[in-house]
């Protein structure tokens, strides 16, 4: 990541992009397992924590933020799957919508969570290819508000 960011970024844009496929896939055909989703899930937190710690390394005043970052991420996706798994749902997308208004927004309209995903990762990928992606800093920093 650090010595080719852009091709780096090209295939974790790639990774995420084949994911959100295979989901949809796997809802389509009714191939989901429980498993296959916990799976899923530490995969995405996998690739998203090599990114965080390699950003860390290209930031280093920031690198408080991108570690705590890093501990909501598995934090919360792992208490809320485990808390799934403890209700006995059969997915930890199925939630009570009477519950948490941001994760009911989250979990149950395509478009916000497209929109997150679509913010996040880019973010992501932008500060690691703040060099090679960008013509003028005007442009980096305008792509780099859009997605944040």
């Amino acid at each position: 990541m650090i010595c080719c960011p852009l091709t780096a970024s090209s295939f974790y844009l790639l990774s995420g992009l084949l994911d959100a496929f295979d989901g949809h896939a796997a809802r389509v055909l009714n191939q989901g397992t429980g498993s296959g989703a916990m799976l899923d899930m530490r995969a995405d937190c996998f690739s998203t924590m090599c990114l965080l710690v390699n950003l860390a390394l290209l930031y280093p005043h920031g690198t408080l933020l991108f570690q705590l970052n890093m501990s909501l991420d598995v934090a919360s996706h792992w208490v809320h799957l485990h808390s799934s798994v403890v209700r006995g749902s059969e997915s930890h997308k199925m939630i009570n919508l009477s519950g948490n208004p941001v994760l009911c927004i989250y979990y149950t309209s395509r478009p916000a969570l497209f929109i997150l995903g679509a913010g996040n990762e880019p973010f992501y990928c932008l500060l690691l290819c703040h060099g090679p992606l960008v013509g003028s800093v005007g442009l980096f920093r305008i792509r780099l508000w859009i997605t944040t």
